[in-house]
């Protein structure tokens, strides 16, 4: 078997391929010499999806298309995208938390917004805070700690909210399409 690469820019093409080979080489022996319960982050099979700032990537294992998260057919439909819209939308929300906003789109500790936006975060994330601390969990007999649950509290604030503006949209689009 020969390889014959000729023509403009050759010498830049052979470098690709060559590059392309040992990539996929280096696959093969990571498949062979490692133990593949680690490729993943987790287990397909959790009911957990999450956020990495250090990947800028939302998981979203296949264990959450199940119920309660996922209702089935028996149920309305509403209820399975209301579940997998807050969901997703607490996920992707986790990228601009208290943590999150933290690491740029690469996920680099980075911090990469303005002080001008960082100082109205920081007055948001106040009234949050003490928001939440106000709460009182009677069956724990204490407040919620809002700082302490505060990355949760916006996770879950904005997962709702998307949810919510997706819904308004499709109810939007469904009444139109009657008329």
């Amino acid at each position: 078997c020969r390889l014959f690469i000729a023509g403009r820019h050759s010498q830049e093409r052979l470098v690709q391929y060559l590059s392309v080979i040992e990539t996929l080489n280096q696959e093969d022996r990571r498949l062979v010499h490692h133990n593949l319960a680690n490729w993943w982050f987790t287990n397909p099979t959790t009911v957990n999806a999450f956020y990495s700032a250090s990947t800028n990537q939302i998981r979203f294992p296949a264990g959450e298309l199940q119920k309660p998260f996922f209702w089935g057919t028996e149920y309305p439909r509403s209820l399975s995208y209301g579940a997998i819209g807050v969901i997703v939308g607490h996920e992707f929300t986790h990228g601009f938390d208290n943590n999150g906003r933290k690491y740029d789109k690469n996920g680099n500790l980075d911090p990469w917004w303005s002080m001008d936006s960082e100082e109205k975060f920081k007055e948001k994330t106040k009234c949050m805070i003490n928001q939440y601390s106000n709460y009182y969990w009677k069956k724990a007999g204490l407040n919620v700690k809002g700082k302490r649950t505060l990355g949760e509290n916006i996770a879950d604030n904005g997962g709702l909210r998307q949810a919510f503006r997706v819904c308004t949209a499709m109810f939007a689009v469904i009444l139109q399409i009657k008329l």
